[in-house]
């Protein structure tokens, strides 16, 4: 599973709990100001993981290079 793949469902449950509570359509139990600090620490959370678990550049490059390019034929 790649790390998109994983990623996906944590920050799509994340977005959706923070969503719930916040008053922006949600119980409104976070209030204003407070729900913009906790997408910001979610976030910041989020983009460290990514981080720490993206390929290395040397992977990256070995598997652009692996994709073949076909000319497919329009319709």
């Amino acid at each position: 599973m790649s790390v998109v793949t994983s990623a996906s469902p944590a920050v799509r449950t994340g977005i959706g709990v923070i969503s719930y509570f916040s008053t922006f359509g949600g119980t409104g139990d976070l209030p204003l100001w407070w729900d913009i600090l906790v997408v910001a620490v979610f976030s910041l959370g989020i983009y460290y993981w990514a981080k720490a678990t993206a390929s290395a550049p040397e992977q990256i490059e070995r598997d652009i290079e692996e994709v073949v390019v076909t000319d497919a034929p329009a319709h």
